[in-house]
């Protein structure tokens, strides 16, 4: 019986980490693709993406499609916010290359 409580007691702690950790990737998860908003200014205000790679940009845009796809599966929700926000700025400086080259 002793054993079984202890079981119990780590479930609960590993599970506040879990927890924790979770909150954690959610923020960092957010907060990241944001950092892509200063290039985005930078192609809308200055109507010019000559500096910056499409194929690059694409390939970051079907990559967090794929990232989106597989967090929806496996409904890991700091993924799936963070994808979202991802496919969503990669798709903003893909349509600003289009745009203004």
């Amino acid at each position: 019986m002793q054993l079984l409580h202890l079981d119990k007691v780590a479930y609960k702690m590993l599970m506040k980490e879990r927890t924790a950790v979770d909150k954690l990737v959610l923020f960092v998860g957010t907060i990241t693709p944001l950092a892509t908003i200063p290039q985005i200014i930078t192609i809308y205000s200055s109507q010019s993406a000559a500096n910056i790679s499409v194929y690059t940009w694409s390939l970051y845009a079907v990559s967090s499609v794929l990232f989106l796809c597989y967090a929806i599966v496996h409904r890991l929700l700091p993924l799936i916010i963070s994808s979202i926000i991802w496919v969503i700025v990669d798709i903003i400086v893909v349509a600003g290359y289009f745009i203004f080259n």
